[in-house]
């Protein structure tokens, strides 16, 4: 069985050879999966399983240029799924080792000077950063759990201020080290990643620039360049795109009518089998009660498909969404603009304008309290220190 991506254009396929073997007893097979979603980036054929034979397992294809992946199986009693963390595969013949550990599998490979700089290089030097940025995290929860969820806005703001600080600064390690190795393979899939997971800041583009000009012409770089192109128009600070939607009725009309001249508008892309979209819900419905007599208006974007037609109508009355609800069938017009991680949303002025991607639900009450001055004792220091590479 093999997976293809898009034709490698003037892109010459080289053979690999992964020879595995693993130390866990009862597996009878192994997969080799993208440690990316969107497949789009991916020019490498292969195989996405193998047989585990005394165990022993191997993998073959072509490949352009290397490409990071990831192994897992799936233990056949418990049906848990259990991966390795990410690795590098370059053409040529590469050793794997596997070791069962309490937290997953861990891996060995030779002979792949990628992999090397993944692990010698690009860790050690991303490490105090990537660590700086998780603890903001564990400082969030400690506190929060401490008060049982109701932490002052204060001390919240502070800390969700330090935790953008952080990771902005982990973006600039990136800059810096794209900076330093140009035809890094390793930090192109890195900012591949970056992009995928996390959304468009203007220093993804700032970082895809200092990339060389024979990286950039790959076929990963030319869809990663194409695909920042696109989401650079929803950058804070741009007029967001008159998107053609279809509401509940199945009525045409463009996102600017929808807007209504509203001073606030929340942009809330999602789909229907979308967990963490339709968790969010309960804590935005209990925003716009509040602030949509002052001039909040939340429109609700859904990508499902065609099929996926009456599910998305089913969610808008489970969840009792109350706002504007529209459908951009198939996420055609949203994957336009490179949105690819859900949930998504862009916060927009009176004029259409990006004031903020992706604002959580208590960055979003305490800005609609400072600018409708309901309480001038709430503090606004995270729009300080925006991602937005500003």
């Amino acid at each position: 069985m093999f997976q293809t991506s898009m034709p490698c254009v003037a892109q010459t396929l080289e053979p690999f050879l992964i020879n595995g073997k693993i130390k866990y007893g009862n597996l009878r097979t192994i997969y080799l999966a993208p440690i990316i979603f969107d497949k789009k980036y991916y020019f490498a054929k292969t195989q996405d399983s193998s047989q585990i034979v005394n165990h022993a397992f191997f993998f073959n294809g072509m490949l352009p240029y290397p490409h990071p992946f990831k192994l897992y199986y799936k233990d056949t009693d418990s049906g848990i799924e259990t991966d390795t963390e990410m690795f590098f595969v370059e053409n040529g013949n590469q050793v794997i080792r596997v070791d069962s550990i309490t937290e997953g599998l861990h891996i060995t490979i030779n002979n792949c000077a990628s992999n090397d700089e993944f692990l010698l290089s690009y860790l050690p030097e991303m490490k105090p950063y990537g660590t700086a940025w998780e603890k903001c995290f564990d400082r969030i929860d400690s506190v929060s759990n401490h008060y049982n969820g109701k932490a002052p806005d204060s001390v919240m703001t502070l800390l969700r201020a330090d935790e953008e600080r952080k990771k902005y600064e982990l973006d600039v390690f990136l800059l810096n080290y794209v900076r330093k190795h140009p035809t890094s393979y390793v930090a192109l899939w890195k900012l591949v990643q970056k992009f995928s997971v996390l959304g468009y800041t203007p220093l993804y583009s700032q970082i895809y620039n200092c990339f060389s000009p024979a990286l950039k012409k790959t076929p990963t770089g030319r869809e990663l360049g194409k695909a920042l192109k696109a989401a650079s128009q929803t950058a804070v600070g741009k007029i967001f795109p008159n998107l053609p939607l279809t509401d509940t009725k199945n009525v045409k009309l463009n996102l600017a009518a929808a807007q209504n001249g509203k001073a606030f508008v929340l942009l809330d892309f999602w789909y229907s089998h979308c967990a963490p979209c339709i968790a969010q819900f309960q804590q935005l419905k209990t925003i716009y009660r509040e602030f949509e007599p002052f001039g909040l208006e939340i429109i609700c974007i859904s990508t499902d498909s065609q099929n996926d037609e009456k599910n998305w109508l089913t969610a808008i009355n489970k969840n009792q969404l109350p706002w504007k609800n529209f459908w951009d069938i198939g996420g055609v017009e949203t994957k336009k603009l490179s949105i690819n991680s859900f949930p998504t949303n862009f916060l927009l002025d009176s004029n259409g304008k990006v004031i903020q991607r992706n604002i959580d639900p208590f960055q979003l009450n305490l800005l609609l309290r400072n600018n409708f001055s309901l309480n001038s004792n709430r503090l606004s220091v995270f729009l300080k220190y925006r991602t937005d590479g500003k």
